[in-house]
């Protein structure tokens, strides 16, 4: 299940930005638990993002032909 816009206000409201509510409740426990012992736990973060112009992430992943570097030929 992937957010949308609308969900933005749900989102918001989660601690931890979970749509699922009992997945965000899980999340925060496992955290408190780390903290609780002086641990640290890792992550990944996903990034949807709505009305962005197309190519327009070709600027930052290095892949426009005019950067630098560019993988792009």
């Amino acid at each position: 299940m992937y957010p949308t816009p609308a969900d933005a206000e749900k989102l918001d409201a989660d601690p931890v930005r979970c749509l699922d509510a009992d997945a965000g409740k899980a999340v925060v426990a496992e955290i408190d638990q780390a903290h609780k012992y002086g641990d640290t736990l890792g992550g990944v973060v996903e990034v949807l993002a709505y009305g962005c112009l197309w190519g327009s992430a070709r600027m930052c992943t290095g892949t426009a032909s005019w950067m630098p570097g560019s993988r792009a030929r």
